[in-house]
């Protein structure tokens, strides 16, 4: 949708518009990333790599979207 990912988690209910998520395009990335059992460090280095950032911003960053995930329900740690 406009070059963005929409997730509608099933779990909550369908008229709950807080469960509605919707993530750029490095957030895109990193989900398909994720679908692909990638560790933290290989989404922070993904990152670095394609996005212009420096290492240390990028594992910043894919850790808050990592833990935004978790909150969300959308993510499991095992």
């Amino acid at each position: 949708m406009g070059g963005e990912t929409v997730v509608v988690p099933v779990c909550r209910g369908v008229g709950d518009l807080d469960s509605i998520f919707t993530f750029n395009a490095v957030g895109t990335r990193l989900w398909m990333l994720l679908a692909e059992n990638r560790t933290e460090a290989e989404l922070a280095e993904y990152v670095a790599q394609h996005f212009a950032v420096n290492a240390e911003t990028a594992r910043r960053d894919v850790q808050l979207f990592l833990r935004d995930l978790q909150e969300a329900g959308l993510l499991q740690v095992a």
